[in-house]
């Protein structure tokens, strides 16, 4: 049984669909106007590849950008978003829980468990991951993601004390002590701190001439540099999206068989705590 989350109903799932296409095209059209290279991440490339589209039992849509194509996106969106959508990061609101950037909907509300008490924009939204260059030796790149992950999680800690996974309620309540144990000691310790030595971890390698890039410690996202670019275009619904030119040694790398399909007790979706669409037109 899927304790994670509540469960969509079709028609909800179909509209949080439709919303988020809504957001990755403005995305698009950004990335297409200002010369910024972005391309799909996990259960996107995963959903195009498989299924021309979403994952039809879920809703997630996650891009990426490698660290100058994102840092430059971050400099130009909020006067080039129009006036539905907002760039949610650490460095425009502070009280902003993840090291990640997304763009989100205005006039809607997704609001997790994780993030129910943060004063945030809690549209619906789509998630933007920075990549950067991380060590050729697997050992000094596991030590690497290791250091970096260990940071993202205590910078995430200063903000919520909230589990973003509930794999069973158990699990769920150890883990919320843990994480307040966690909060008080890092009382004395500022969150902008946290912030700027993870980000001085993530960037160590971009001046090297490693060949491997990775998104913020996370070993599954682990590739070649080649194994990404030069992207290629992919059918994702209505329109066409850039994916990875090798996307089976990515998929492969996240998901093993991933043209298998999950046996169906595994194929849950992410609903949250209070979704709203706002005014919808007539």
């Amino acid at each position: 049984m899927n304790t994670n989350c509540l469960q969509y109903n079709d028609e909800e799932l179909k509209k949080v669909k439709a919303n988020e296409l809504d957001i990755l095209k403005e995305i698009i059209r950004i990335c297409d106007e200002n010369n910024i290279n972005y391309f799909s991440v996990g259960g996107t490339t995963l959903g195009a590849v498989r299924h021309g589209g979403f994952i039809p039992w879920d809703d997630d849509i996650d891009i990426g950008m490698m660290r100058d194509d994102y840092n430059k996106f971050l400099s130009i969106a909020p006067a080039k978003l129009g006036d539905g959508y907002t760039l949610c990061y650490y460095e425009n609101d502070k009280n902003y829980p993840h090291y990640f950037a997304k763009i989100r909907k205005n006039g809607t509300k997704f609001v997790e468990e994780s993030s129910k008490k943060l004063n945030i924009h809690r549209g619906i939204f789509v998630d933007i991951m920075v990549y950067d260059k991380v060590p050729e030796d697997s050992q000094k790149r596991l030590k690497h993601n290791k250091k970096a992950m260990l940071y993202q999680r205590l910078f995430i800690n200063k903000a919520t004390t909230i589990p973003f996974n509930k794999s069973s309620m158990f699990k769920f309540y150890v883990h919320s002590l843990i994480k307040k144990i966690v909060w008080v000691f890092l009382l004395p310790v500022k969150r902008n701190y946290l912030y700027k030595k993870l980000n001085e971890i993530l960037c160590q390698y971009n001046d090297t001439e490693s060949s491997m890039i990775s998104s913020r410690g996370f070993s599954e996202f682990d590739v070649k540099y080649t194994d990404i670019f030069p992207l290629v275009k992919h059918k994702f619904e209505d329109i066409e999206i850039n994916i990875p030119n090798n996307y089976d040694a990515v998929l492969k790398q996240q998901y093993g068989d991933y043209m298998t399909l999950p046996p169906e007790n595994k194929r849950y979706n992410h609903r949250p705590l209070v979704l709203d669409f706002g005014k919808e037109e007539v």
